[in-house]
């Protein structure tokens, strides 16, 4: 479907043509705010209608008011209308003044001079040129009255413009004399004295650009709601005639059913008698449509990064369904009124070649075509452990840090953790068949539609009243995939057993190699060295999977990430020891009591065979084997993947990664607390590694005394938040420390919003967002503006890149096979809207900005 195919006008459609910017009686270029209310102030009044007098462009590039009378802008349009032509002759030229617009200078240091405004009599009269106008966004100047009634469209006067500022004023006394300028004034001159008395905005007129504006707001509805879900808006045939269309003009025929406002516009759409010229609905229109709602978020996410003004990035790319490499490009920076963390994806763009390089000058576009100061306010950036990325010499981070030094990088956390759980997966023998008999399990049970069904019935006989489980598989790219492979067998161990005991029964004679896989993985499931070996790195899991989950939060803050990698090797230190070894001996005998069936026993552990090797000459020691079949599991599989897990926790996450965290540590509430004690005990050396790298954003002779006269009062902050409704009461020390201090916990509803902040700080000591909390409950931004500062770099710099990972699964859905020739503006506006769905959309932005989009819509949606 085309425009041409559904030509179809809105109501009342007699409006200006593109928007642009005026000046009268030699002032200097209003914007389009001006113009609209000028225009409105001349219109009649209507009762009971309200429409709006400006029409304001969201942009996030340049500024949002739209100069609307240049002149290099509007001799673009084919077609200029007369409601156009009567605006630019009631409005005059752009004619900006030295006082409000400096003139640019040429290389000849040479520029536009006010003065040629105005032509001097031989009387000695002053004149003003009425005709000249310049034009601020080229530095040029031209011939309004030439534009809008010349003869000839080939003159540099109305095309090009003319900006040779040595000869201007000889070129600018040649063409006021020339008879193709006097023609063209002649009929400038007629048409200012025919202009109507009467406002041309009638009653009739203001009604009608308001239903338009009302039709379009519902169809901004039907938009989201499609992009929001990841649902196509086409179909295969469109006609009114199918009985299917697509799904944006189904919902609009819905709609049209209960709304007043669309159900006679579509009527007009179904008549082809009355069939209106151009459609609001069209393919084009559509994706207009959503690019005024993708530049709309862009907009406010770019503003909010402005009002900060730090942010990060996070970049990765991989194939889409046309295999076309698709980047997905986030930012994280904080709202400075809430104090929450946000990652906003800003665009997808299309990369064939991803070499460290070409995606410096991919960032480097993005960034100045959404007006980012990377420059300066870049503060981090996260990506995964490619090369193309992570390159200390053609690395995307290490180009970053050539021009911006200050924009550390942080390797991935959650990327981190998941190689050391794939190290330790791949420690030992029993790792190794353990997982290859989950992968084996997940191609027996998976391959049959028959062996799924069995599965399923046996879950349902043998854990009543539980969600069914499916098989899941290792060897996968996601996240924590052995973890989860491993809870489904644990959880429904009897029903794995139980279908695999049918499929060896059933499916053997016919199927002999499925018959004797099946028994195969039935003998290992029942056998000590499974039991011990699930349980072992069940233990593992359990500590290192919910770290996996929180890792990928988009709020996490570099510091409770710290914090938490800390916490999770103080547990697995916990566990080499023998007590630990003896409680995993008791749930493994407990497991194969509660599983086991009366006629059947576990396979035992076997026994270590006893190699002997060859003694050489001189040699006094000998290698003595583990004969012991419990103490050899002890040691080769438990206390070393215990031991993998912490050498790789260590080497992954060392200090030496960020030399900036132990500075930032000072920021946390349990370091603000030792220091509030004993403030001698602050190190002499703090905050130097963040005043090397951000010494720029704060006063060096302050930070010091800011942060200790900030912890000298941190405990009475932290009281007056807690303060409750009702004093009188018993106080409960909720710190769980003799250093914390006592605030009342009470129960009352009234006082939850109080002491939620005491809970953050009880349960994440080493985050910093509580700490931001405070500064901007109680006021403290101006008191201690270099702590401030430092709150928030610290809250901004990037934890993981698992945005753009989350982005990719969204690409999956809305750029699937069916719609795998999406055009790549088209996708990357889905893209915005389906990812970034909780922003709060201004529709009247919206619609201004699908109004610039052609001349017919300016006159339908604008006065």
């Amino acid at each position: 479907m085309n425009d041409q195919n559904e030509q179809s006008t809105p109501t009342g459609s007699t409006g200006s043509n593109d928007i642009t910017e005026n000046v009268e009686n030699n002032q200097p270029c209003s914007s389009i705010l001006d113009i609209m209310n000028d225009q409105n102030e001349q219109s009649t009044s209507t009762e009971n209608i309200t429409l709006p007098e400006t029409l304001y462009i969201s942009t996030s590039t340049q500024s949002n008011l739209i100069y609307v009378n240049d002149p290099a802008k509007f001799h673009k349009f084919i077609n200029i209308t007369p409601e156009f032509t009567d605006m630019i002759v009631r409005k005059g030229p752009c004619q900006p003044t030295n006082n409000i617009f400096k003139y640019p200078t040429n290389e000849e240091h040479r520029s536009f001079q006010e003065s040629w405004f105005t032509k001097k009599l031989n009387d000695g009269t002053l004149v003003n040129r009425d005709w000249l106008s310049y034009s601020i966004s080229t530095d040029k100047m031209f011939c309004c009255h030439c534009q809008l009634f010349g003869r000839t469209k080939r003159d540099n006067w109305i095309i090009n413009g003319v900006s040779k500022w040595k000869n201007a004023l000889h070129k600018i006394l040649v063409h006021e004399t020339s008879s193709n300028h006097i023609d063209a004034s002649l009929k400038f001159k007629l048409r200012n004295q025919v202009l109507p008395i009467l406002p041309s905005l009638t009653e009739k007129r203001k009604f009608e650009v308001l239903c338009n504006r009302g039709i379009v707001k519902e169809l901004i509805d039907i938009t989201l709601f499609l992009s929001r879900h990841s649902l196509a808006f086409r179909g295969h045939r469109e006609k009114w005639s199918d009985s299917l269309r697509g799904n944006f003009k189904d919902l609009v025929e819905l709609v049209s059913n209960y709304s007043p406002t669309m159900a006679p516009y579509i009527s007009n759409l179904k008549n082809k008698n009355n069939k209106p010229q151009w459609s609001f609905i069209s393919w084009r229109r559509q994706n207009e449509l959503i690019e005024c709602i993708s530049d709309e978020i862009v907009g406010i996410i770019s503003k909010k990064i402005k009002d900060c003004p730090f942010f990060s990035v996070s970049l990765d790319t991989t194939f889409d369904v046309s295999r076309k490499e698709q980047l997905s490009f986030i930012v994280r920076y904080i709202d400075q009124n809430s104090g929450s963390i946000y990652e906003r994806l800003i665009a997808v763009l299309e990369t064939p070649i991803t070499t460290g390089r070409e995606l410096m000058n991919v960032f480097k576009q993005t960034c100045d075509s959404l007006n980012l100061d990377w420059k300066n306010h870049l503060v981090g950036q996260s990506y995964d452990g490619a090369a193309n990325m992570r390159g200390n010499y053609n690395g995307l981070q290490s180009l970053i840090k050539e021009i911006n030094p200050h924009a550390i990088y942080v390797w991935c956390w959650a990327h981190r953790l998941n190689l050391v759980i794939t190290d330790v997966v791949s420690s030992g023998v029993n790792a190794m068949d353990m997982f290859g008999n989950l992968e084996k399990l997940y191609d027996l049970i998976n391959s049959s539609k028959i062996r799924v069904m069995y599965y399923e019935q046996f879950q349902k006989e043998k854990y009543k009243k539980k969600q069914i489980r499916r098989i899941k598989r290792v060897t996968t790219t996601r996240w924590m995939s052995f973890s989860y492979a491993l809870d489904v067998v644990l959880s429904t161990y009897l029903a794995v057993l139980d279908t695999l005991e049918i499929m060896r029964s059933k499916d053997g004679p016919g199927d002999r190699k499925s018959g004797f896989e099946a028994g195969a993985i039935i003998d290992y499931l029942k056998s000590y060295r499974f039991v011990w070996t699930a349980l072992t790195f069940k233990k593992l899991f359990d500590i290192l999977s919910p770290t996996s989950s929180i890792l990928q939060s988009k709020d996490l803050d570099l510091m409770l990430a710290v914090s938490m990698i800390e916490q999770n090797k103080i547990k697995i230190s916990t566990l080499r020891s023998d007590e630990s070894f003896e409680s995993l001996s008791q749930e493994v005998d407990a497991f194969v009591l509660e599983q086991a069936d009366e006629n059947e026993e576990f396979i035992q552990l076997p026994t270590p065979r006893s190699r002997k090797k060859k003694k050489m000459a001189g040699e006094l020691s000998d290698d003595e084997v583990i004969l012991d079949p419990i103490q050899n599991i002890k040691v080769n599989t438990y206390f070393s993947a215990i031991d993998i897990v912490q050498r790789q926790l260590s080497e992954r996450f060392s200090d030496k990664s960020i030399g900036v965290l132990k500075d930032l540590s000072l920021l946390t509430s349990k370091v603000i607390y030792k220091i509030n004690k004993d403030p001698n005990s602050l190190p002499k050396d703090s905050f130097k590694f963040f005043l090397e790298i951000y010494g720029k954003f704060v006063d060096k002779k302050y930070l010091c005394s800011e942060y200790l006269q900030f912890a000298s009062i941190f405990n009475n902050l932290i009281t007056s938040e807690a303060l409750p409704i009702n004093l009188h009461r018993n106080c409960k020390e909720i710190f769980g420390s003799e250093s914390e201090p006592e605030i009342d916990d009470g129960s009352d509803e009234d006082d939850n919003n109080s002491e939620n902040i005491i809970s953050n700080i009880k349960n994440n000591s080493g985050s910093l967002q509580p700490i931001f909390q405070i500064f901007l409950n109680k006021g403290l931004i101006s008191v201690f503006p270099n702590v401030y500062t430092m709150l928030k770099i610290g809250l901004t710099l990037p934890v993981t890149s698992a945005s753009p990972e989350r982005a990719f699964s969204k690409l999956k859905i809305v750029k699937n096979r069916l719609r795998s020739t999406m055009g790549q503006e088209r996708l990357q506006g889905l893209m915005r809207i389906t990812c970034e769905k909780d922003i709060i959309l201004n529709y009247e932005n919206i619609i201004n900005t699908f109004a610039s989009k052609s001349p017919h819509l300016l006159k339908a949606l604008v006065l």
